[in-house]
């Protein structure tokens, strides 16, 4: 008969080790766990640094292309303004004398070349509904230049003498091919729409600028 005492023992050192088994086995795992679990939060850790930096560029890249931005609308809405103020003076012009509407046309064209030139440098950061509005418009605005071209040199012709009289000086012939060339446009439909155009543009700046204050 087997001794009950031996039994115990040899159950109890069976459990014993079973035990010691089963603990390494739950520490074994335990550290498993928290090494995975490190290991996520460093390569987590790095995907956000990550995505942190290159968030902050792109915020750096807007920034800085807004800037450039609002600074070509300002240079083009100042532009617009006098090229507006100048394209009025001279719609008013036509009965000042030969060489006051000349000296005014050569203002007026040096602000067409400005405008267009500052236009031309910026345009390619400009927001597209400004810059289609200005391309749609520009012709308009080179047909005004042609005209008043020729409405300079038809004042050429003339001039004021010293009791204000104007005398004509010129060729008859130029005379009358610039007359025929001024008279297929309505001289005050042309100027109103100029004008018109151009405060359309700059209203599209206006709304721009109010569209950031929001």
């Amino acid at each position: 008969m087997i001794n009950e005492n031996l039994i115990r023992e040899i159950l109890e050192k069976y459990f014993s080790e079973y035990k010691e088994y089963n603990l390494i086995i739950f520490f074994v795992f335990a550290l498993l766990t928290v090494l995975i679990n490190i290991i996520q939060n460093i390569i987590i850790t790095r995907k956000l640094e990550k995505y942190k930096s290159e968030l902050k560029k792109s915020e750096l890249k807007f920034s800085v292309y807004n800037q450039l931005q609002i600074e070509s609308l300002s240079k083009l809405f100042q532009q617009l303004t006098e090229f507006k103020d100048t394209t009025s003076i001279i719609s008013k012009s036509e009965s000042k004398s030969p060489e006051s509407y000349q000296q005014i046309a050569v203002i007026w064209s040096n602000k067409f070349f400005e405008t267009t030139k500052i236009f031309s440098k910026e345009k390619y950061i400009l927001p597209k509904n400004i810059k289609n509005r200005y391309t749609e418009i520009h012709q308009n605005f080179k047909t005004l230049f042609e005209y008043i071209k020729n409405e300079k040199e038809l004042k050429s012709n003339f001039f004021t003498n010293e009791v204000g009289d104007v005398i004509f000086e010129g060729d008859y012939q130029n005379l009358n091919e610039l007359t025929e060339k001024i008279q297929k446009f309505n001289r005050n439909d042309i100027f109103a729409k100029a004008i018109n155009d151009i405060e359309l543009v700059r209203k599209e700046i206006e709304k721009h600028f109010e569209k950031l204050e929001i």
